[in-house]
């Protein structure tokens, strides 16, 4: 607005309105130019993010083996709660339950070893480590565009208890895949399409169909033929379920933590 108002008072030097007016020019013409070219853009349609999709039939086997445990095996505020007679014993204790007791831990640690321990010996050892393992939840999960938070399983390991990730398995008559499943699947459907029959060694979920069982004669003459006929190496997709295991261990500590607030009691102390 300065620029026309200073182009256009009579008022002014001539040089000063001629400057505008150049100035006042390259600007529109700029802008114009810009506005121009993005729409030209625009109209376009470039890709600006590129995308690839996964095949809901893929393999489950195309999903990494995924184990996840706590630093901290155990919980100290379930331990309080579940063994309050022994707690400052287990407590001493844990350090050498898995072999970190040379990671300064102080005297009391390193004098346990000479200690009574007639008392942590009377523990069910299985019992204590499911019932005071940390508390862990999978807040989200996506495999296969599918939810995926209930396909963890808990196990105990040497690293203390762990969430396993094992996929529903993509087999017909085999709730969990292995090459072995799969290899036998492959086995299963072949003598089925050419015997007609559901054999003897067959899992439950092969035999929910219309199929009857085998007799002798379609076991000896069918059956048989197939099972020594069979090429593991011709059936499709069979891979194997894990090919090399990876753990991280890190030292196991514990430090006096007072939280007044019963909500975060648990949550404060697992970790």
């Amino acid at each position: 607005m300065n620029g026309f108002s200073t182009i256009s008072n009579p008022k002014n030097h001539v040089f000063s309105r001629i400057s505008w007016g150049i100035l006042l020019l390259l600007g529109v013409t700029f802008t114009v130019k810009n506005i121009a070219d993005c729409f030209s853009k625009y109209l376009s349609y470039p890709t600006i993010t590129k995308t690839s999709e996964i095949p809901v039939n893929a393999s489950v086997e195309a999903f990494p083996k995924l184990t996840i445990c706590l630093n901290s095996q155990q919980s100290i505020w379930k331990i309080q709660k579940y063994y309050p007679d022994t707690y400052e014993e287990i407590l001493a204790g844990l350090p050498f339950l898995y072999g970190s007791y040379g990671d300064n831990h102080g005297e009391k640690f390193r004098d346990f070893r000479y200690k009574d321990r007639s008392v942590l010996d009377s523990l069910d050892l299985e019992k204590f480590m499911n019932s005071t393992s940390g508390e862990m939840e999978i807040i989200a999960c996506k495999f296969l565009n599918r939810d995926c938070r209930d396909s963890w399983d808990k196990i105990l390991t040497i690293y203390g208890t762990c969430l396993v990730f094992t996929p529903s398995s993509e087999l017909q008559y085999f709730e969990k895949y292995t090459m072995k499943h799969c290899q036998m699947e492959c086995l299963i459907k072949e003598i089925k399409t050419k015997c007609h029959c559901n054999a003897p060694f067959f899992p439950y979920l092969a035999k929910i169909d219309d199929l009857g069982f085998c007799n002798f004669t379609q076991h000896s003459f069918c059956v048989s033929n197939q099972i020594v006929a069979h090429d593991n190496l011709e059936c499709q997709g069979c891979e194997l379920e894990c090919d090399s295991e990876n753990f991280v261990h890190g030292n196991l500590q514990y430090a006096e933590l007072d939280l007044k607030s019963p909500d975060h009691r648990s949550d404060g102390l697992d970790s």
